[in-house]
């Protein structure tokens, strides 16, 4: 039977992951699911302090997802942005010595760590004041380091990957400004905003998706081109039956100029 705090994990993961691919219809209903977990411990914490402090539970970021909420962030004024900080929480564990290791959100925090400097042009010492809310899902800070790396890993609440080969968990970047880009994740993410990628709950299931991109293609890119994004995606039509043990699979062969028309507004 699930312990009440796994049962929290699952729903708020859930919460997430849904929040991620609903239609603003139904994200309020999402939104109210993330407010019935009321009993986890929450906390605030200064936005460039959760910056350095937080812990990264992976190796990479897409780099479109990262862009597109800068962009956001630059159209804001400093109530919106608190307002988007507010919406957007980010789940923890608490390990050893008490550090908070994220277990979500990671091209969010990203993203806003790429924003510092503008916000600190734009609202100057007032950027300070920005906060960012934290919910602790587990404290697991009884635990060796060891031992927690080894259940975060099992629980899959860690990805331990850089571009598809396992690393060691001393070497999961420190703070989220330490990880690396990588360009088939972020492709990943396109597909989803496109609805390409189905609702899922599975964890991670963009770094898998991922994963296929990198098999299918000769070689990582770096340009995010809307030609170049094009190739990929007809490359990705082309082969798309190998995708179908991937959570999030439809079987519905997608149209390229029906994906590009969504996935050209996210090309920043």
């Amino acid at each position: 039977m699930l312990s009440f705090n796994n049962i929290k994990k699952v729903l708020f993961l859930i919460a997430l992951a849904w929040s991620s691919f609903s239609s603003a219809e139904l994200k309020p209903s999402c939104l109210q699911l993330l407010k019935s977990l009321a009993s986890a411990p929450k906390e605030s914490i200064g936005l460039f302090e959760g910056i350095t402090e937080l812990r990264p539970t992976q190796f990479d970021y897409g780099l479109p997802r990262v862009r597109y909420i800068q962009e956001k962030i630059k159209g804001m004024d400093f109530l919106d942005v608190q307002l988007y900080l507010d919406e957007h929480p980010i789940p923890v564990v608490l390990g050893p010595k008490s550090d908070r290791f994220m277990v979500d959100r990671h091209n969010t925090l990203r993203g806003l760590a790429e924003s510092q400097e503008h916000l600190l042009e734009k609202f100057g010492d007032k950027a300070h004041d920005l906060k960012i809310r934290l919910v602790v899902i587990e404290d697991k800070s009884s635990l060796s380091e060891d031992e927690f790396f080894r259940q975060m890993f099992a629980e899959s609440l860690l990805y331990p990957y850089r571009k598809d080969q396992l690393m060691n968990f001393s070497e999961i970047p420190k703070q989220v400004l330490d990880l690396k880009k990588d360009y088939f994740r972020g492709m990943a993410w396109l597909l989803k905003k496109a609805g390409i990628i189905g609702a899922n709950t599975i964890p991670f299931s963009d770094f898998m998706w991922a994963t296929k991109l990198r098999e299918i293609n000769r070689a990582d890119d770096t340009i995010w081109s809307k030609s170049e994004v094009r190739s990929h995606l007809e490359n990705f039509v082309e082969n798309y039956d190998k995708f179908n043990n991937l959570p999030g699979y439809t079987g519905e062969t997608p149209s390229v100029d029906e994906a590009m028309k969504v996935i050209d507004q996210y090309l920043i």
